[in-house]
């Protein structure tokens, strides 16, 4: 279901004992969605407000705007953290807020068992020279993408090419390829070196419908179907663009990109 999208700072209001969160997003009613479903699910992040959802229930918190902000970072920062200190929030008495500071972790003080259990949990996750070799090397190895019936529709000379020309995640490729999931982005995957003939392939049900877009350049109208073109053009990386045109980083090219009808 698509939300409206509104850009300001919402509040989340315990009505039973008048404790409150307060957030900022750049689309309110999709944040505040999530927020409910991962309250719902008892997986939210915040341990503390996911505590009293639980002793209190859904029916004792209302979820609602407190102001709508122009699309600017630094101003919803800003915005967010006055009304973070006008309710009190990051004082566990009054709310449920774990920092003043939205943007750092400041004022958040980990217990020994805390930092004790992080330095375990980072205990032997430190790959080896040759393991991170080995991963490299598979992101440049030839890959065959495949139909629901094992034929063979195209080939790659890495992945990363493949994740730019169709859109599709190249980490979900890679796993594809390494057999850790069936198929990725509505395809069979396989490296060229691995590829058996006898493999049996089943019908993939796609969950979703996948966007292809088109790339203008404003000033020569000159237009582009494949993101990995204007990368070429630019000198820039597809990863890069991706989170250009995502609204992640500042576009400061002179492309955009639109839907294909």
């Amino acid at each position: 279901m698509p939300y409206k999208k509104i850009s300001g700072i919402y509040i989340i209001t315990n009505i039973i004992n008048g404790k409150v969160y307060i957030g900022s997003a750049k689309s309110i009613f999709k944040r505040l969605h999530r927020h409910r479903y991962m309250l719902d699910k008892n997986k939210h992040t915040n341990r503390h407000i996911q505590s009293s959802y639980n002793k209190y229930g859904a029916s004792s918190f209302t979820f609602e705007i407190v102001e709508i902000t122009i699309l600017d970072k630094k101003i919803m920062e800003e915005r967010e953290e006055f009304y973070i200190l006008s309710f009190r929030s990051n004082d566990k008495r009054f709310g449920y807020n774990k920092r003043l500071d939205c943007r750092t972790n400041l004022g958040i003080k980990a217990s020994d068992e805390s930092r004790e259990k992080m330095r375990i949990s980072h205990i032997g996750i430190n790959q080896s020279s040759e393991a991170k070799k080995k991963i490299a090397i598979s992101q440049y190895k030839e890959i065959y993408k495949l139909d629901s019936l094992g034929i063979i529709l195209c080939k790659y000379d890495s992945i990363i090419s493949a994740s730019s020309e169709n859109g599709i995640c190249k980490q979900s490729i890679s796993s594809a390829c390494r057999g850790k999931i069936p198929h990725a982005g509505g395809y069979y995957w396989s490296f060229v070196d691995c590829y058996d003939k006898s493999d049996e392939f089943g019908e993939i049900k796609r969950t979703y419908k996948q966007k292809k877009f088109i790339y203008k350049n404003i000033e020569t109208l000159e237009t582009y179907n494949k993101l990995c073109e204007v990368a070429k053009i630019l000198g820039k990386t597809s990863s890069n663009l991706t989170n250009t045109f995502n609204g992640r980083i500042k576009n400061n090219t002179k492309f955009i990109r639109y839907e294909r009808e």
